[in-house]
């Protein structure tokens, strides 16, 4: 796979319009002190690495001159109708007794509405969220290229995670491995417990309800018509939360860092450098480098849903109070029950017929191994590894079912 040069890319405008990109920005419409507004940073000297052109077909994107995508995905051009915002968000790791506050690593560019009247979220990545800040370190080659792998493969195996749109990294170093990187990703979801909690503790009741309202109308609007909304929206997060946790358990996925930033309640959790696969049947698998104790375990991972339910209780107990005495004793029963729900999802995932990759391939020795070489220049070999995985007839490739939104 080569790289496509764009040293000679005319910026013109900032804004452009990619055809069949119909961006609504509803989070944006929120009060203006959950969000502050962002720019890109464009890349220097940008190349393209990838683009997902099954996924671009999926989301009925028009095509559109390799240069131009190349100034989409290095942050040089915002395509019309964007908004880029970083969310706030409150980061508290799995455990902690307090959360910092800050903005995403990512920027938000809005939701692409498709022909299904689906609403996908778009963002820009050039930054990676790190244990120290919440925008950290640039974002480099190697984990924009992790992102696009374990998408593809999460996805192929059924299982719901963000997807890779498009690559571009800085030819200006000339070492592929040393260079920074952009990414534009979709699925990544706004609704994150982190964003929940900043609300609640530092902007008040009213914006709580704002937000959390917004959630119900994108989530489930169906439950605005319930006598007791807020408690029926928590039940309903317990339950996908405990399906995500059982899709992952099913195919020996670990995620490596279920903050509340990064817990998502609708399962479009944002994935990091260290999410990967077991080796093998290890229950007790860590992948995170700095940590000592497993709480980032393969096992721990229902264990940290479950904790991050009882901060997301608490955060709605404002809303959900008022709703009556028998609100309290649904939320306990849905909190006491989730590890019930989860284990009968999880049986459920196994009985299931699994994606695999080719015989006497393993997995994580695939996934590292592409990784390198990509860096090493081999562009191939993605599509070694995704043929080993399906090939372009992926789960997530397919068109999607259409469900008025």
């Amino acid at each position: 796979m080569n790289s496509v040069s764009s040293h000679n890319l005319q910026l013109g405008d900032a804004r452009a319009v990619w055809p069949g990109l119909a961006l609504d920005n509803s989070y944006a419409r929120l009060p203006k002190v959950m969000y502050s507004p962002a720019e890109p940073e464009p890349l220097a000297e940008p190349e393209l690495l990838w683009f997902n052109a099954p996924l671009a077909s999926v989301l009925g994107l028009g095509g559109q001159p390799q240069e131009l995508i190349t100034a989409f995905a290095s942050g040089h051009r915002v395509p019309f109708g964007a908004r880029p915002i970083r969310r706030k968000v409150a980061q508290r790791p799995w455990g902690a007794p307090e959360p910092r506050h800050g903005a995403t690593a990512e920027i938000a560019l809005g939701e692409h509405i498709d022909r299904c009247f689906q609403r996908c979220d778009l963002s820009l990545q050039q930054h990676e969220d790190s244990d120290h800040d919440l925008a950290g370190a640039e974002l480099s080659v190697r984990n924009g290229l992790h992102q696009l792998l374990m998408g593809e493969v999460l996805n192929a195996m059924g299982v719901q995670a963000p997807r890779v749109l498009a690559i571009a990294y800085d030819d200006a170093g000339g070492k592929l491995d040393q260079a920074r990187a952009s990414v534009i990703k979709t699925g990544e979801s706004p609704l994150t417990i982190g964003a929940f909690e900043y609300a609640f503790s530092q902007l008040g009741l009213a914006e709580l309800e704002r937000l959390t309202d917004y959630a119900i109308a994108r989530i489930d609007p169906a439950l605005i018509n319930s006598d007791t909304p807020y408690t029926a929206f928590f039940e309903r997060v317990c339950d996908k939360l405990a399906v995500t946790m059982a899709q992952w358990a099913s195919v020996g996925f670990i995620h490596s860092k279920l903050d509340t930033h990064l817990t998502a309640i609708d399962g479009g959790m944002s994935l990091t450098p260290y999410s990967g696969f077991m080796d093998n049947s290890d229950i007790d698998r860590i992948r995170h480098p700095s940590d000592a104790t497993g709480r980032y375990a393969f096992s721990a991972q229902p264990i940290a849903a479950h904790w991050n339910l009882c901060r997301f209780a608490n955060v709605l107990r404002p809303l959900t109070g008022p709703e009556g005495k028998g609100s309290g004793s649904r939320i306990q029963g849905r909190l006491d029950g989730f590890f019930n729900r989860y284990e009968q999802h999880r049986i459920g995932y196994l009985q299931r017929p699994a994606v695999e990759p080719t015989r006497g391939t393993p997995r994580s020795r695939t996934l590292s191994a592409t990784v390198e070489e990509v860096v090493e220049g081999d562009w191939s070999s993605i599509d070694r590894f995704l043929t080993a995985y399906g090939g372009h007839a992926l789960a997530g490739d397919r068109d999607p079912i259409c469900k008025p939104y």
